[in-house]
Parts: structure tokens; C-alpha cells; sequence
């Protein structure tokens, strides 16, 4: 992705998703406003538009989050990489608080 889409800042890495069914996610960054999330060649991309209920560890704490998927995302040269884009839905003030401090911590950190 493109320094021209990001409007906030990122926590780049992996963060520890699951999704609904227990399926484990792997994120590439986290932000204020929400998260990419890889996916293997085999599993199928959500719909834009679709909404997704996710748990997310973040430091040791493990946070139930709502979002909705606002972007598919190619991978240019590496077509087995598959990865959408989503945005945080009525977050929790708590929780926007320990996503808003694993951000800040990273770009402390790098």
C-alpha cells in the first residue's frame, strides 16, 4: 500500500486476531482508525462492506473489536498474498485507548 492512503499512524507487526469461528488472522499493522489483515491464498476475502467481529490481543490484554471491511489489497508481485483492510466500528473508549497506546509505543520504539 501507498504512503498516500494512510492517514494516521501504524503499529507495523504482528498482532495476535481471531475471528469469529476461532480462525487466527494475522495483521500487518494496526492504526487508530483500524487494520490490515493477511490472509493464506486458500481463505476467502470478505466482502467490501461486510462486517467482522474480531478479538485482538494487544499487549496482554485480549479486546473484542466490531469493524467493517473497507479495502481489498493486491500485493503486487506476490500474488499468494492476500490481504483486506478494515475499519474500526463503536469502539470502546478503553479499547480505542489501548489501541491509540500500542501505536504510540511503536512509533516510539522505530
Amino acid at each position: 500500500m501507498t504512503e498516500e492512503h494512510r492517514r494516521s499512524p501504524r503499529a507495523h507487526g504482528l498482532h495476535f486476531v481471531a475471528d469469529e469461528s476461532d480462525q487466527i488472522l494475522r495483521t500487518l499493522d494496526l492504526s487508530h482508525e483500524g487494520m490490515l489483515i493477511e490472509l493464506e491464498e486458500h481463505e476467502p476475502l470478505p466482502a467490501l462492506g461486510d462486517p467482522v467481529a474480531l478479538r485482538i490481543a494487544i499487549g496482554e490484554e485480549v479486546v473484542k473489536v466490531q469493524a467493517r471491511v473497507v479495502r481489498h489489497v493486491e500485493h503486487g508481485e506476490e500474488p499468494h498474498r492476500r490481504s483486506y483492510a478494515i475499519h474500526w466500528e463503536n469502539l470502546d473508549p478503553r479499547v480505542q485507548e489501548l489501541i491509540d497506546t500500542a501505536v504510540s509505543d511503536w512509533m516510539a520504539t522505530s
